[in-house]
């Protein structure tokens, strides 16, 4: 996969458009990893980790109104990988060792970038059916987990 089909397939696309559309922003929240770490896209943090920089390159440097500029950025780390129940690995080639290393990545995003970051592991765990995604109490979980951190990033 080259640079900018990885790029477009992590949002490098779509998030200008996004931005355009729905401006202006006083958070902006990225998750990338869970789905980036499939084995056909990029299964290593160091290529997770250049595509969450390349998105907050986006998001620093995309033109837009006066109100934009106070965007504040939360970077989220996705919970960890499990084993199936019926004992593989996770679904898509993902590798739990790479989806253990994503919250150190995004740290060092997010103390060169300037963004807040937020490491969700610790309060959720992923669904035994594909080792990936997460359940209704999961979810519940995340969002939940997510108040404290947002209010955080509001200044």
């Amino acid at each position: 996969m080259t640079w900018r089909q990885l790029s477009a397939a992590t949002g490098g696309r779509a998030l200008p458009m996004m931005l355009a559309g729905h401006s202006p922003l006083d958070r902006i929240i990225i998750m990338l990893g869970a789905n980036d770490l499939k084995a056909q896209f990029c299964p290593t943090v160091h290529g997770v980790g250049a595509c969450m920089g390349r998105l907050i390159g986006i998001l620093r440097s995309f033109p837009c109104s006066w109100v934009m500029w106070a965007s504040k950025i939360l970077i989220v780390s996705p919970p960890h990988f499990e084993m199936r129940a019926s004992g593989e690995g996770p679904q898509s080639g993902r590798r739990i060792e790479e989806g253990r290393k994503l919250a150190g990545a995004h740290a060092e995003i997010g103390r060169a970038q300037g963004g807040g970051v937020f490491d969700v592991a610790p309060h959720v765990t992923a669904s035994p059916v594909d080792g990936v995604s997460l359940d209704v109490a999961n979810t519940r979980a995340l969002g939940a987990a997510l108040i404290a951190p947002l209010r955080g990033i509001s200044g």
